[in-house]
């Protein structure tokens, strides 16, 4: 897949289209990011298989996985517990503030 991209972007060759129109060129990028019909069925059966194999096994989770289901981001629980999570990861721990400073002073 990775590869694909590559090729493709590649054949576009960007640095030649430095002072082209925008919307010319992202008209030309879609249309070869744009995978056809056929290949968006084969992609969407895929999701959808991985998807029910999840919902099958979810009793079987624990941790995280069981967490969020409990608490789906669809919940106000949810909506408040990921808020919560988001303030604390913005809040520098004791051991980061020292790592830093001892960075600062070599």
């Amino acid at each position: 897949m990775q590869n694909t991209i590559k090729s493709s972007l590649d054949s576009i060759k960007l640095t030649n289209h430095y002072l082209v129109d925008e919307d010319t060129l992202v008209n030309q990028l879609l249309e070869k990011a744009n995978p056809g019909y056929e290949k968006r069925q084969k992609i969407k059966q895929l999701a959808t298989k991985l998807v029910e194999s999840v919902r099958s096994k979810i009793d079987q989770m624990d941790g995280v996985d069981a967490f969020m289901k409990e608490y789906d981001l669809s919940s106000k629980e949810g909506i408040v517990l990921m808020c919560m999570a988001e303030a604390l990861l913005r809040i520098p721990d004791k051991g980061c503030l020292l790592y830093t400073s001892d960075a600062a002073d070599e």
